[in-house]
């Protein structure tokens, strides 16, 4: 796959796929997913907000991709120490606080 975009959306996810284009399809298939689990439940809760909910999840489980230390890791730089270029820490606060606000 040959990747091409403008500057802001070159942050990767993977080293053949844009980390904007992951989130977007992870939030996508996360709301159609529970659209369809829900689909005439009968459940005591709106599922349109718990749809809501799991599309902000699936676009900032990964978040932390973002960082310059993972980027730098994923591009082959592997002196980024564990700790550093690990996105899941911070990926989680973010989903947390993104569904939460």
């Amino acid at each position: 796959m040959k990747l091409s975009m403008s500057n802001s959306f070159q942050l990767l996810s993977r080293p053949d796929e844009f980390l904007v284009n992951h989130l977007r399809s992870v939030a996508e298939k996360s709301q159609r997913s529970i659209l369809e689990t829900l689909h005439n439940a009968d459940i005591p809760f709106d599922s349109k907000s718990i749809a809501r909910t799991a599309y902000i999840m699936g676009a900032t489980h990964d978040l932390g991709k973002s960082s310059e230390f993972f980027q730098k890791y994923l591009k082959g730089d592997k002196s980024q120490k564990p700790i550093i270029k690990s996105h899941s820490p911070i990926s989680s606060l973010f989903c947390y606080w993104a569904v939460n606000n």
